[in-house]
């Protein structure tokens, strides 16, 4: 399990295209291969349904972030970039696309125009993604 935590005084944490603070609800966990990766929230009890990170919008350059179904076009084809000592880059299509923080929501836009680091929280030491947690 990993949580998307975006570096500021706040210490806030990534739940669909929000911001909030750290809670059992802004976990995820990544399935697949760079580039074709999907990020699958966290189930918090027995009646929740799987569902993953989303561009709202997937043919758009500029699209909400949502918490969507994990078989919508805009949850299927992220990848993660970067490392734990100089922070990871979350893209989407072919890097093509980026999350730029603005406040506290998130939204994807062309990478050119910019994007926001991260940093993922590892929940667990015996994870699938090692590479995506060193040193952590």
């Amino acid at each position: 399990m990993v949580s998307v935590h975006y570096p500021d005084e706040y210490d806030m944490f990534m739940i669909g295209g929000k911001y909030k603070r750290c809670a059992i609800d802004t976990l995820w966990y990544v399935t697949g291969k760079p580039g074709a990766y999907q990020i699958h929230h966290r189930l918090v009890d027995e009646n929740d349904e799987d569902s993953c990170l989303d561009r709202a919008q997937c043919h758009l350059d500029d699209s909400d972030l949502v918490q969507g179904s994990c078989q919508h076009c805009g949850a299927k084809k992220w990848n993660i970039l970067g490392d734990a000592q100089t922070g990871y880059i979350l893209t989407e299509d072919n890097n093509k696309y980026c999350l730029k923080r603005f406040g506290n929501e998130a939204r994807m836009i062309k990478c050119d125009k910019g994007y926001s680091g991260l940093s993922l929280q590892c929940t667990f030491r015996h994870h699938h993604y090692p590479s995506l947690c060193k040193g952590n």
